[in-house]
């Protein structure tokens, strides 16, 4: 059998499947098995670094719309908060222009998104502004659970 494993599915294409390790591997093979767990690794620990980032910057953002909300409508607070985000993304793109160029073909679409944008921080903001701040920010966690569509059962 060679290392590598091909196999058809129904449709007639054949899949590569990855090598099969047998039990007995050679001590050189076993080190750069291990050092590429470890490479693996590595942006693992970036990757949770931006994640509580994220979340620290975002309960930060709540926060500060907590008490903005004492201060500002909730169209004001949210216009202000987008113009923020505007200038942020113009400063990034003149210091570090992306390659080419700012384009789109979905022009609809890009406008549909910033619509839903708009209206998703337009109910977060007055959800902050009115409910209990540990209630508003729990419902908006538990977002994903809620937005995410269930997936069919696959019976083997």
């Amino acid at each position: 059998m060679s290392s590598t494993d091909f196999q058809e599915d129904p449709w007639g294409r054949r899949w590569c499947h990855a090598p099969r390790y047998n039990d007995r591997l050679r001590p050189a093979n076993l080190r750069l098995f291990r050092r590429s767990q470890k490479s693996a690794d590595e942006p693992a620990a970036g990757g949770i670094l931006c994640m509580i980032v994220a979340a620290f910057l975002f309960a930060a953002g709540a926060s500060m719309a907590r008490l903005a909300s004492a201060e500002l409508n909730t169209f004001a607070l949210v216009f202000w908060t987008n113009l923020f985000g505007f200038l942020i993304m113009c400063i990034w793109c003149a210091v570090q222009p992306p390659r080419d160029g700012i384009a789109t073909k979905r022009l609809g679409l890009h406008l549909l998104r910033s619509i839903f944008t708009y209206s998703a921080l337009l109910t977060y903001f007055y959800a902050i502004a009115v409910m209990p701040f540990a209630n508003a920010v729990v419902l908006q966690s538990l977002g994903p659970v809620f937005g995410t569509p269930p997936r069919k059962a696959v019976l083997r």
